[in-house]
């Protein structure tokens, strides 16, 4: 017996032609533009929806309505876009290599990052102390000003 129990099924069909989940009808919304009625029929029967009780069957959907056509450039859900990957440079004057160790430009210091990183653990560990004052915390605290 093959491993898992008893397989049901017809042998020799094309792959997934037993699968019971992916024997929906394509769904496509109402009032659409011409031409894009049969090609959203088209995708979907290259990429199959789920099973009919998990996607609704009623073209309304809850929530605020949204005016036909392409979303606009300016980015999702008021969120303003930013600058594209070839839009010209903000910063013509910055070298590209600025806030790197190497090459022209400033370098890390310029970022605000300090040489010794056990810095940056102390100065995090008296603001965890501030906000949650336990004793594990001090100690870490005493143990990093010692070894410093």
């Amino acid at each position: 017996m093959p491993r898992g129990g008893v397989r049901t099924g017809k042998q020799g069909s094309p792959p997934k032609a037993n699968r019971s989940d992916m024997n929906q009808p394509p769904l496509v919304a109402p009032s659409q533009a011409y031409g894009q009625r049969q090609a959203a029929i088209e995708s979907q029967q290259a990429a199959p929806l789920p099973k009919a009780g998990a996607a609704p069957t009623s073209p309304a959907v809850a929530g605020p309505s949204s005016p036909a056509g392409p979303p606009s450039p300016g980015g999702l859900g008021g969120i303003p876009a930013g600058p594209g990957l070839l839009d010209p440079s903000s910063r013509p004057d910055e070298p590209i290599q600025a806030g790197l160790s190497m090459g022209p430009g400033g370098g890390p210091e310029m970022l605000g990052a300090t040489e010794d990183p056990r810095e940056d653990a102390l100065l995090w560990l008296r603001a965890q102390y501030k906000l949650y004052p336990t004793e594990g915390i001090r100690e870490a605290i005493e143990d990093l000003e010692a070894e410093m």
